[in-house]
């Protein structure tokens, strides 16, 4: 619990030594999850993804062919819908995307 670190958080996390305004996420996509169905059964191609983006950060996402990279990007870039979870973009949800 940072609220119970104190002060020692502050000096030993680079994350609250940002400015305020970098310090909040820009984009954050809370247990997301993507399914195709392929005849009759079911693929999950995302299960339950947790990532959060602050301004002005720069990210990479690595893994393996298969794991669910450009899955994962055109859901962000609004190129496919997810199945569940929530896309929360400077604070709003974005259900409908």
């Amino acid at each position: 619990n940072w609220k119970k670190m104190g002060k020692v958080a502050k000096k030993v996390c680079p994350f609250w030594q940002l400015k305020k305004e970098r310090r909040e996420f820009m984009l954050k996509l809370k247990e997301i999850k993507k399914e195709y169905l392929t005849g009759e059964s079911k693929v999950e191609a995302l299960k339950g993804i947790n990532i959060e983006f602050r301004k002005s950060e720069f990210v990479s996402i690595l893994g393996q062919s298969g794991c669910g990279k450009t899955t994962l990007l055109n859901i962000i870039g609004g190129l496919d819908r997810y199945t569940t979870g929530d896309l929360i973009i400077n604070r709003k949800i974005n259900k409908a995307i």
